[in-house]
């Protein structure tokens, strides 16, 4: 299986081995229900994992599915970052302070199953450090999205989240 799906697989034991902190920054996040539950384990058993989405990409409908799996994500205890200040496009993640990862691949089924993406795998506390450095750097240009606002958004956008549900495998 790893040679079959390498980046999703090592982004998958990376996250459940997870003690501390998963900060991941990815342009288009429409994760499997695998890497999900993944994350949202590891928020249930206390890890801080931040997930950092641009706030408006250059891929409207990728957007809406993404924003499909807010509410999930911050029942478990998911913080969501909206990267305001441009279309942030790096896709990155660093977990615990001594793992990170660094490529072309996003957090969706096309990039982390079918497309041909190539990622850097790095164990290394410095560079790790450095990583959680640029991603506490970019979160100074967020919008944290909060439950109760979540929650209180147009029942329209509810409605587009949910029709657009059966695109997420092709995503």
């Amino acid at each position: 299986m790893d040679l079959v799906y390498p980046i999703r697989n090592m982004y998958l034991k990376a996250i459940e081995r997870a003690n501390e902190r998963i900060w991941i920054s990815t342009p288009y996040f429409i994760p499997d229900q695998q890497i999900l539950r993944a994350l949202k384990l590891a928020a249930e058993r206390g890890v801080d994992v931040q997930v950092m989405v641009p706030k408006d990409s250059n891929h409207v409908l990728a957007d809406w599915v993404s924003r499909g799996f807010f509410g999930e994500m911050l029942d478990s205890g998911i913080s969501i970052l909206l990267y305001a200040s441009s279309m942030m496009h790096s896709k990155t993640a660093t977990i615990d302070g001594e793992w990170s990862t660094i490529g072309t691949a996003n957090i969706d089924r096309l990039s982390l199953s079918f497309n041909y993406e190539s990622n850097v795998e790095v164990i290394d506390p410095g560079f790790a450090s450095e990583m959680q450095k640029v991603f506490e750097s970019d979160r100074e240009h967020c919008e944290v999205v909060r439950a109760d606002t979540w929650r209180e958004r147009h029942p329209m956008a509810r409605a587009t989240e949910w029709a657009l549900i059966p695109l997420r495998p092709v995503l």
